[in-house]
């Protein structure tokens, strides 16, 4: 009976622990996003005024028609609460497909975040990553 018991912790264990791999990603190139573009070695340093180039891919796909994009400038000094809206669009995608494409440029130099959010629900971001302009 105490086998019992043990092999079913452990199975309620391994069930209701385990972690969710289905996260939303950002990856971002230089290049023009393509099939053959190399996924393994993605970007997070650019040249200043260059075109980044990215992809958001949600394995959950994405509820609405609209998403918007926010392009957030860390500040060098005060590392808590010291940013400044640097970019920010609204983008009409097909929610059918579980991926976007799209671009944008910075002339500043300094550390970023792209935050995507649903068009109906902007309290959290689907997903948010870190990028630098030297």
């Amino acid at each position: 009976m105490r086998n019992f018991f043990t092999v079913l912790l452990l199975f309620l264990l391994l069930t209701f622990s385990g972690c969710d791999r289905e996260k939303p990603l950002i990856f971002f190139s230089s290049k023009p996003i393509t099939s053959n573009l190399d996924f393994n070695n993605p970007e997070v340093v650019f040249a200043p005024s260059t075109r980044i180039n990215f992809v958001v891919y949600n394995p959950k796909g994405f509820k609405s028609k609209k998403i918007r994009l926010q392009v957030i400038k860390m500040s060098d000094k005060v590392p808590i609460l010291g940013y400044t809206l640097e970019h920010a669009r609204d983008i009409e995608i097909n929610p059918s497909q579980n991926y976007f494409i799209s671009d944008f440029y910075i002339h500043n130099t300094g550390c970023f975040m792209l935050r995507v959010f649903g068009h109906d629900y902007f309290e959290e971001p689907i997903v948010e990553r870190m990028f630098w302009v030297k």
